[in-house]
Parts: structure tokens; C-alpha cells; sequence
């Protein structure tokens, strides 16, 4: 599966719970495109959770949205869409800090532990160091999260656990290589998870092992969805249908 991931700032002329609502009406409006809502296959909204969770995580972000793709060319060229220029453009000026497109990465989803999309995620972005094998790093860095969250310490709190390669130039903004979600069922498995010391030293391990030189922590909740977390049967594959507005 191919993903559009974009991590934004909110328009600071909005306030939090503004933008939270704002930014819904931002996809509706996705929804009423004839060209570009066919790109996508979902719609993940996630808001900056302010609950306890990973001690790094960041509060400079108030959102990021995982945005499947029906293929992968399509994730920067719905941006050259006429109405992506005429509706959806001046409409992001006024739900985010700035175009999306800048803050956009797109990338190949690997799934590390099965499970249902829940409403509570941890976000981490990481980046190599330059000239590193990416794809054999990535392989690697796979392999270690798919063990730390089955088997490994507090693995039994972890609902579904997916890294992102990034496989298109990133932008200055977020020049990452990999995305990985950590899905958890109610806030006290993220605190409980966060504060794990088993946990923080076996990721710190890996981060170190793999030559991960930047990391960046986004703790998030779901601040909506489509189709909704409850219905995964048409998550994976096809493009959202006129009658499912985003």
C-alpha cells in the first residue's frame, strides 16, 4: 500500500479546537472534487494527543493525516490538478500554516504486527544517515520493530504496529526516510507503553544499531476518519466512492 503522510502546523489564526473542526470541513470539501477525491482509498485525521505518552514527543505539530493511495504516482500529482489549484489550495491556506504539498512525504507501507486501526497512535519519523543502503536499512529497521512489538517489552500493549519507506524526494520541512505508527486501544496503554523502561531501551537500541541519525515523535489521536476505524473492509484497496464524502 502507498501512503500520502503530511505532519502540519494549524492557520494561528485558528485555535486548537478551531482547527480540529476546521480541518474536517477541509476533507469534506475533498469529498465534493469529481478528480481528486478518487486518488485517495482513506483518510486517517490524527490530532496532536496531549495526554501522557513518550516523554521526546513533539507539541510544534497539531496534526498528521495517513492518506492512502490507489497508486503511487498519484501522491504529488493531485497537487497539479486543476482543482486541487481552485478549491482544495485556498482552502488549506486557511485551515494550515501553509500548502500541504510542502509538508507531504510519500511512501510504501510495511506492516509489522497485524491488527485493527484503534484511535490512539504514536508517530515516529526517522532519518538515515546519508549514503545508507535505505532499502536494506529499512528491511532491518522492519525486522527489529516487528520483534519489539510482538515479543518484546510491553508488546502487549501495542494493537498494530506499520512502517512507511519514503520513496519520493522529501520536502526540506520533513526530509525523513521512515514513518512508523504505533497503534494503541485507550490512552493507558500509550502511558503505560511511554513509560515502560524495557520499551524506551530497546527502540533507543535499535535507533542506535540502525544508524538512525534524526528521529522526530508525534503522539496522536484520531480526529477522523473515512471510512470510519470501525469499517477496515474497504480501507485497503479501493478508491473512496462519491457516496463516502471524506
Amino acid at each position: 500500500m502507498y501512503k500520502s503522510i503530511y505532519l502540519a502546523q494549524r492557520n494561528p489564526a485558528l485555535t486548537e479546537a478551531q482547527f480540529h473542526e476546521r480541518w474536517k470541513e477541509h476533507s469534506a470539501l475533498t469529498g465534493t472534487t469529481q478528480r481528486i477525491r478518487p486518488y485517495f482509498t482513506q483518510v486517517v485525521q490524527c490530532r496532536r494527543y496531549d495526554g501522557a505518552g513518550p516523554a521526546d514527543a513533539t507539541n510544534a505539530f497539531d496534526g498528521a493525516n495517513l492518506l492512502g493511495l490507489v497508486e503511487r504516482a498519484g501522491g504529488y500529482r493531485v497537487f497539479e490538478e486543476p482543482e486541487h489549484r481552485d478549491i482544495m489550495l485556498p482552502d488549506e491556506l486557511l485551515t494550515f500554516s501553509g500548502p500541504i504539498r510542502d509538508c507531504t512525504l510519500i511512501a510504501r507501507e510495511q506492516v509489522c504486527l497485524q491488527g485493527e486501526m484503534t484511535r490512539y497512535l504514536v508517530l515516529r519519523f526517522l532519518r538515515f544517515a546519508v549514503g545508507a543502503d535505505r532499502e536494506g536499512q529499512f528491511a532491518r529497521w522492519c525486522e527489529s520493530q516487528a520483534k519489539r512489538d510482538s515479543t518484546g517489552p510491553a508488546a502487549a500493549l501495542v494493537a498494530r504496529s506499520v512502517a512507511n519507506l519514503v520513496i519520493e524526494p522529501a520536502p526540506i520541512a520533513v526530509n525523513f526516510d521512515v514513518v512508523t505508527e504505533t497503534w494503541f486501544r485507550e490512552p493507558p496503554d500509550v502511558e503505560r507503553h511511554s513509560q515502560d523502561d524495557q520499551a524506551i531501551r530497546s527502540l533507543a537500541e535499535a535507533i542506535r544499531a540502525l544508524n538512525v541519525t534524526d528521529t522526530l515523535t508525534f503522539a496522536a489521536q484520531v480526529n477522523h476518519a473515512r471510512p470510519p476505524i470501525a469499517d477496515r473492509s474497504r480501507m485497503r484497496c479501493d478508491p473512496i466512492s462519491s457516496d463516502q464524502p471524506l
